[in-house]
């Protein structure tokens, strides 16, 4: 929503649409609350995840803030959960464990429930404190008392300390929205100021070549930062006058309140020339893409993780066989056998598309399932959480412990005849992308 105003597909959404989506937002983190305020990783869960709490409970927080339904007794639970995990922080030795408690702080914050005699008690500790928990921890006395000149000060102290972080980090997540979270922080306490936009440039070069911040944690709170300061940082009125020089010659192109954005599209041909200069701050993208010819695409396999896939037909009887050319009507088993280097891999998706051909078979359903003793994995004690949609199959695992092979079973069943190609089966770290291995796409043809 606060970013539709300079995002030109965003800004065509109705807001209906948006209001919707916000709610359906609330609801789904709300199916994963538990009786004590605190949230499990899946809908339906049972156990508490105390790092997903903060995160979840900031996401609650928002949608409140934006307009959604969020019942007053699951803010009440998610507050006291909260404040009771601060209980021992200021012995805690762990930085990862420190920053989640400082995200609590900033949740609390923003529920209007500060705690300052644990800020005062973190802020002691800054040599313990990553740059991600000094920010969240600024965001949180910032917040204490809006306006307050004394807070702002001291958050700005916290965030502008030349204290070194001393420790060892022992987050488990490989990418960090460090820049994001200082953005943020900056917006609560010098909007206006000079280090706000010096630290938004810094994060948009942080972006990976597709535009991303590696993960779906750091492009959520830096989506989220860049939100914030597109807010803050209006037109009101102005006219900004860029210039394009291009081999044709020079465009003005002028960015108004009403049109904050502008889109140019140019051909990539030999000695293509782009120049743009600007009369006022402005931020520009630059967008390359090509289509290559569509050819086989065969397996990947990055530090020894890797993943095959496997067609069976199933026979009446339960047997199986090797499926070559499908006929319509076959149920399909398909084996995803999933190779893990390391031991204790956290938060794993595994997904596999769907030839067209082909629909999922959700063992649920028992008149789904067409061959007595035939067994599929989305429940299986080790599948945290599965997804069987109509194109693909998706299954995640929070954890594995050991390394080594294990294989994920599903159903398919040929629905339709023609030519269609089954993509590549993908496993990958959910917070680090670029750990995954792809399997060999193939070639149906049924008749």
């Amino acid at each position: 929503e606060s970013l539709s105003p300079v995002i030109p597909r965003f800004a065509k959404i109705p807001e209906a649409k948006i209001a919707a989506a916000i709610q359906a937002g609330a609801d789904r983190l709300l199916s994963m609350q538990l009786p004590d305020g605190s949230f499990a990783y899946w809908p339906g869960g049972t156990e508490s995840v105390p790092w997903a709490t903060s995160y979840a409970g900031l996401g609650l927080m928002i949608a409140a803030e934006k307009g959604a339904n969020v019942p007053q007794s699951a803010i009440e639970l998610l507050k006291k959960n909260l404040i009771e995990s601060l209980r021992g922080s200021a012995e805690e030795k762990s930085p990862s464990a420190l920053e989640m408690h400082a995200r609590s702080l900033f949740v609390l914050a923003l529920a209007q429930s500060p705690q300052p005699a644990y800020q005062n008690a973190m802020a002691d500790r800054l040599p313990v404190l990553t740059p991600s928990a000094r920010a969240q921890l600024a965001c949180a006395v910032a917040m204490e008392d809006e306006g307050n000149e004394e807070n702002l000060a001291r958050a700005k102290s916290i965030l502008t300390s030349m204290v070194p972080f001393k420790s060892k980090n022992d987050d488990w997540m490989p990418w960090t929205a460090d820049e994001a979270y200082t953005l943020i922080a900056w917006l609560l306490i010098d909007p206006e100021g000079t280090e706000a936009t010096k630290t938004l440039d810094r994060m948009l070069h942080d972006r990976n070549p597709y535009g991303q911040w590696q993960t779906t944690w750091v492009n959520g709170w830096s989506l989220m930062a860049t939100a914030q300061y597109a807010e803050s940082h209006s037109i009101d009125g102005k006219t900004i006058k860029l210039s394009l020089e291009t081999n044709k010659g020079t465009e003005t192109v002028s960015l108004t309140e009403k049109s904050p954005t502008a889109a140019r599209s140019f051909k990539l041909t030999p000695g293509l020339k782009l120049s743009l200069a600007a009369d006022h701050e402005a931020f520009v993208r630059v967008k390359l893409a090509a289509k290559p010819k569509i050819a086989p695409i065969q397996a990947v396999a990055t530090n020894g993780l890797s993943i095959d896939r496997i067609y069976e037909r199933m026979n009446p009887d339960g047997s199986a066989t090797i499926l070559t050319e499908p006929q319509v009507g076959d149920l399909i088993r398909v084996s995803l056998r999933v190779t893990l280097p390391s031991d204790n891999t956290r938060y794993l998706v595994i997904e596999d598309p769907l030839a067209s051909l082909f629909e999922t078979v959700n063992t649920d359903f028992k008149s789904q399932t067409a061959a007595a003793g035939i067994r599929a994995s989305e429940n299986d004690w080790n599948i945290s959480h599965s997804e069987l949609r109509s194109d693909r199959a998706v299954f995640f695992l929070d954890q594995v412990w050991r390394k080594g092979t294990y294989t994920v079973t599903y159903l398919a069943r040929c629905t339709l005849a023609g030519q269609a190609i089954a993509p590549p089966a993908k496993v990958e770290s959910m917070y680090d992308p670029d750990h995954f291995a792809l399997s060999a796409s193939r070639v149906f043809t049924t008749k």
